[in-house]
């Protein structure tokens, strides 16, 4: 069986962005995150680092680590060679569609994009 790294993707980084952000590393994947706010990468370290030992008690896939974590304020960057994307953007419709637009306007054809 042939196994084949993915890359994740997570486009927002609040609250929910961030939790999925954590649950990536901790699974062993390598994930570029992004959100435009401003002091969003340092706000997205501070939460992987105070839910880091509780991520680890409950147990890492091989490979887990907070050091696979990449951030860019552009979305575009973020994206345009991911694997899956994880839109955690606003619950405004219009903020959704936008995000959603702008998401497959770079991504992959092949790439998976999912929203929370």
């Amino acid at each position: 069986m042939t196994t084949r790294a993915v890359n994740v993707a997570v486009v927002g980084t609040d609250v929910i962005g961030a939790g999925w952000v954590t649950h990536f590393l901790a699974h062993g994947f390598a994930v570029t995150a992004t959100d435009p706010s401003q002091g969003a990468a340092s706000r997205l370290r501070n939460w992987i680092d105070d839910s880091w030992p509780v991520v680890e008690r409950r147990g890492l896939a091989d490979g887990a680590s907070r050091d696979q974590l990449t951030f860019t304020p552009d979305v575009g960057s973020a994206v345009r060679n991911a694997d899956f994307i994880q839109a955690s953007g606003p619950e405004r419709l219009d903020i959704k569609h936008a995000l959603i637009v702008s998401i497959e306007s770079v991504a992959r054809a092949e790439a998976i994009i999912a929203s929370s």
